[in-house]
Formats: structure tokens, sequence, C-alpha cells
């Protein structure tokens, strides 16, 4: 049986972005076992040397379709895509592209949708009206947790072919030691990972601290990323007068982050739905199990797929600061519970490892074409 040829249409391949560390991550594995092509736009070139083939010719990356003319390339593409399946890494536009050429060349379509950002253009006429058509017509939506496939359902008021496939991890880049400077030696930290906006909810974090800081007064929260919010959740720190006790790191090298979950105590994610915005799944979390390390996460969204309550870590009620501080606490004064959450997370890291998820979408791609 000759190999599959798939064509993959993303965005982005930065890693610091969701959708570019998906992308990256599904690209390595799938090239090892099938014919890729990753197709990005023209204007968005990917770093060099990566091990498979890139071509740059979509149409330019958009958030919504603001005139007939911005959606002309996606409904009538004129570019040559090659593959026996397109697969859209995103809904939004590029979702809606895959059906445009799955109809012109007569092949199967595959779309993931991650979480908020494949329930977002739906609130919009015709941008819900094009990617309806993208969802109905698509061999399978990939969904990283139940809860994207019943919101996206929700939403259209329609059933549509979803499949519950979970974000993996590249378990060993992360058993890679990697030493850092010792400015928190001696001290209890915990880590976030993520974007500094509301939905993330660092502010429940920062809150839930100075309870946290009675018992452990040396304790340190370790902030990685950047975004709009960041103003903000300084001046909550200043008004809390913990400033000692939070440090903002803004995004640090890619090389350099499994060090930062390796000197964690534990590993702190409580995201919030506001509206239609969610977290989808949470891949921090399973970067923070290969690491060996207990997590804390809110009861919000996609992540009680991702963490398995009171097995790899303690899951709370969203927007709950005191919730949130007892459960860090409650790791923090029982090593032996800290140990067996931080080995079973580990268990669950590489049970979830994305060569295992592309093996996984490699046999969908086979049933696509009753292979």
């Amino acid at each position: 049986m000759k190999k599959l040829k798939i064509a993959l249409l993303s965005p982005t391949v930065e890693p610091f972005q969701g959708w570019g560390r998906y992308t990256l991550e599904v690209c390595k594995q799938l090239w090892k076992k099938v014919h890729i092509t990753l197709y990005l736009p023209e204007n968005n070139p990917p770093p060099e040397n990566l091990p498979f083939p890139v071509e740059c010719v979509l149409p330019p990356f958009k958030k919504d379709f603001s005139s007939p003319e911005s959606e002309k390339p996606f409904l009538s593409p004129v570019l040559k895509v090659e593959g026996d399946i397109i697969h859209s890494l995103v809904s939004f536009p590029y979702g809606i592209l895959a059906f445009s050429l799955s109809k012109k060349k007569n092949i199967p379509y595959f779309i993931t949708a991650h979480g908020t950002y494949g329930v977002k253009p739906l609130l919009k006429r015709k941008e819900r009206y094009l990617l309806e058509n993208a969802y109905l017509n698509a061999s399978r939506v990939l969904v990283p947790s139940h809860f994207t496939g019943r919101m996206i359902e929700k939403f259209l008021r329609k059933e549509i072919r979803w499949e519950f496939l979970p974000n993996g991890v590249d378990y060993e880049k992360f058993q890679k030691k990697i030493v850092l400077p010792s400015k928190w030696k001696g001290r209890k930290v915990l880590l976030n990972v993520g974007e500094l906006k509301p939905r993330k909810g660092q502010d429940i974090i920062i809150k839930a601290l100075p309870i946290v800081k009675k018992y452990f007064p040396e304790i340190i929260l370790l902030l990685i990323g950047k975004d709009s919010w960041e103003g903000y959740l300084q001046k909550l720190v200043k008004k809390l007068r913990i400033e000692e006790n939070v440090a903002f790191l803004g995004r640090v090298p890619e090389e350099e982050l499994p060090g930062y979950y390796q000197i964690a105590d534990v590993f702190i994610h409580t995201p919030r739905k506001i509206g239609w915005k969610f977290e989808g799944f949470g891949i921090v979390y399973l970067e923070a199990g290969a690491c060996g390390k207990p997590v804390v996460g809110s009861r919000s969204g996609g992540v009680e797929d991702a963490v398995i309550d009171g097995v790899t870590g303690i899951l709370v009620p969203e927007n709950n600061p005191s919730a949130t501080a007892r459960a860090i606490l409650k790791i923090l004064k029982d090593p032996t519970l800290s140990k067996k959450l931080g080995e079973e997370g580990r268990k669950r890291a590489k049970e979830l490892s994305w060569e295992r998820y592309c093996e996984k979408l490699i046999h969908l791609y086979n049933h696509s074409l009753n292979r």
C-alpha cells in the first residue's frame, strides 16, 4: 500500500502560539509515517530548517470576512494543493478553504477545532454560514475535549461528525534536565504558563496567594507568558502587597521551558469560561505531568479531559481563589500526595504523546479513504 499524502493547512508553525505548537508537533510526527506538505500563508514564512516540506501559498490569515473580496480566495481557490486528504489544522478561515479544495478535488478533508477558536466564527452571520458548511461536510472535526465538541453543536444547533482526540505532549523534550539560575532556591515554587488574559485566570492564582503565603511566607509564583492583561495583573499584585512573591517572566526561550517546570513544586492553571470563550484542553497540564509535577486546574471548559481530578491533579471551581488556595496548600503540605499526583501525571503524559496522537489520526485518515 502506497504512503498517504496529506495536505496540512495552518496559519503558523511558531511554537509560542497554541495553533503553531499544535501544527509543529503534528507535522513532526506525521512526517515520519506519511507524506505531508504543510501549507502556510504566503505572508508568513516559517523558521528555517524544518524537517518537513513547507509551501507558503495560502491566502493571508483573516479573523473574519469584512467584504466579498476578502472571502473570495477561500471560496474559489486557485492555488495547487496536492494530497489524498486535506486537513485544516484550524477552523477558520482555512477550514473553509479545505472545504472548497475538497469539492474541487473530490477528496476527503478534516478540520481541527481548537476550543474558543472553533466557536468564535459561528457568532458572525457570514462566517457562520461558511464554517457551518465546512463543519457539516468534513469527514471528521477533531476536538481536543468533549466540551469543545458540545459547544460547536450548541452554537450550530446541529450535529456534526466530531471526534474526541485529546492533545498530546512531547514527552521526551521534558525529560532533558535543564539547569536554571538558582534564583528561587529554598522557596516553594508555583508555576503558570500561558497568555496573560482574562480567560486564562491568572488573577485567581494571584488572589489565592495571600492565603498560601500565611503558611509558606517565601512562596514564589512564576508567570510565563505575555499579553494585554499584564498591566492589570501587576497592579493587582501591588494592591495585595505580594510583589516579593510574584515574578513576571514574559516569554522564555522554548529550550528553557522544561527547566521551569522542573523547579516547580505545583503547576497551576485556572482558566474560566467567559461567554463563548473557554479553555479547549490545556496542553500545559500535560507538560507539567511530563515533568512529574502535580497540577491544580479549574473545572472549566475542556480542562476535565486534561486533568483527572484526584489522580493527576486537583480540580477546583472556576473563579474561586479560596478553593484554589486550599488545593495548593493540600499539595504543598502533603509530600506523599504531591509525589503520587506527579507520578500519575507522568504516566498520563506518556500515554498522550504526539506520536500516539498521530497514530490515531492516521487511522482516521485511512478510514475516510476506506483503506
